[in-house]
């Protein structure tokens, strides 16, 4: 069995991030929300009715655009919350968190840096909520579910 991957660390700015796994209750409300948003465009990949990248994009960017200010800022911080900076702190190696508890940023100079902040958050989604999509890993649950009924659950 391979040993499942709990964080990940990237480079973006010229500095060191890590990326760590959703606890199973935020990465489910994650998911089932992008279900939710993006469940046509997954539908039509899945069919095989839509391979083009830039359709796919595209259906992404529309999907997203239509959520609300306050679905679009908590989908941030909630991918936030597993993101920190890497830094050498007395010689050894620390992790500072991206978003503190409190709301208050954790790394000075994010709070007007769109573009790392954008980048981040996605690569924490792709990172945490990709599993999910994955054809073999999803089949597997469903098929679980495949001879429950109402009145043998």
């Amino acid at each position: 069995m391979q040993k499942r991957e709990t964080f990940k660390d990237i480079e973006l700015a010229g500095r060191k991030w890590r990326i760590k796994k959703f606890d199973a209750l935020t990465g489910s409300y994650i998911s089932a929300k992008l279900i939710g948003k993006l469940g046509a465009i997954l539908a039509s990949v899945a069919s095989g009715n839509v391979s083009n990248q830039a359709a796919i994009a595209t259906a992404v960017s529309e999907a997203l655009s239509s959520m609300s200010k306050s679905e679009f800022i908590e989908l941030q911080i909630d991918a936030l919350s597993v993101t920190g900076e890497i830094t050498a702190v007395a010689g050894t190696e620390a992790t500072l968190p991206v978003k503190l508890a409190t709301g208050a940023w954790g790394v000075e100079g994010l709070e007007d840096d769109l573009i790392t902040v954008m980048a981040l958050v996605i690569h924490s989604l792709v990172f945490n909520v990709s599993p999910f999509f994955d054809g073999n890993a999803l089949k597997s649950a469903l098929e679980s579910f495949k001879d429950l009924t109402l009145f043998n659950a």
